[in-house]
């Protein structure tokens, strides 16, 4: 009797502790490693919310309200002087058969597009004053869904859409001289562009603190394939170190083709 008695209580013991070291290191892990809000480029399903509702850092910042709208802005691009917001909405939270689907739209404006292109246009005609007007909008707009497919790896797919518009105008004549004649020149550019993404993205627990991600998609305007790479590392209960590249790069010239991009940012969540 008293050996049963003891083998039924370590058994008793032990599964009692394991439940508790499970629980402990479900509670361990951060809301920012549990419920990634954005991965690099891919919005996920979830908004700001689930126990954490501020995001503040160098990269995306923003709070949620009521675990359902999510108001952000990426503090990077901020103070490149590209001025952006974006509303987040979540229209269904995630269940047992359904993933947590969410839309949103977002407005970029490069305020300092006039003074860029002055330089521009001044350097070219040896430093001459030019009065000008020139401006760059981008108006996108998302739809993405999230599920959990274990306890450390989320699955996600989004669908994206950016309408870019740039313009230039002279307000008066430049004029190019020469030795034997002037001609004054009037320039007035209005082009846009509208790119369609499908972007399919996961990312993976590796530890409680440390989470690695990945995205890959098809851009259908250029025909060309994309995604992106990186690792997140929380340090505590509320900061993380993001880091990957994204693909594909840029081309600034016949000679100077960067094949990716890098991605960085940090952030404390609340």
């Amino acid at each position: 009797m008293r050996k049963g008695f003891s083998t039924a209580a370590i058994r008793i013991g032990v599964v009692t502790f394991l439940a508790f070291c499970a629980g402990e290191g479900r509670a361990a892990r951060p809301a920012h490693m549990e419920f990634p809000i954005k991965l690099m480029n891919l919005e996920t399903g979830y908004v700001l919310g689930n126990g954490a509702g501020v995001r503040l850092g160098i990269g995306d910042s923003g709070f949620g309200i009521m675990n359902t709208v999510q108001l952000t802005t990426n503090t990077l691009l901020d103070m490149a002087t590209l001025v952006n917001g974006q509303l987040k909405v979540r229209l269904i939270p995630e269940t047992e058969f359904l993933p947590s689907i969410s839309t949103g739209a977002a407005y970029y404006n490069l305020v300092s597009s006039g003074y860029i292109a002055e330089a521009v246009v001044e350097e070219a005609f040896s430093g001459e004053e030019m009065d000008l007007d020139s401006g760059l909008d981008v108006i996108s707009w998302f739809v993405s869904a999230s599920r959990r497919i274990n306890g450390r790896l989320r699955a996600h797919a989004g669908y994206q859409l950016r309408h870019v518009r740039g313009d230039f105008e002279t307000k008066s004549p430049v004029f190019m001289e020469s030795e034997e004649d002037s001609m004054g020149i009037d320039a007035d550019f209005d082009e846009s562009v509208t790119q369609r993404c499908l972007v399919f993205g996961a990312d993976f627990d590796l530890l409680d603190h440390f989470k690695l991600m990945l995205e890959l998609g098809r851009d259908f305007t250029s025909g060309r394939a994309r995604g992106g790479a990186g690792a997140r590392l929380g340090v505590g209960g509320s900061f993380a170190i993001q880091a990957g590249v994204l693909w594909p790069g840029a081309e600034l010239d016949e000679d100077i083709d960067i094949p990716v991009l890098p991605h960085f940012s940090i952030f404390w969540r609340f």
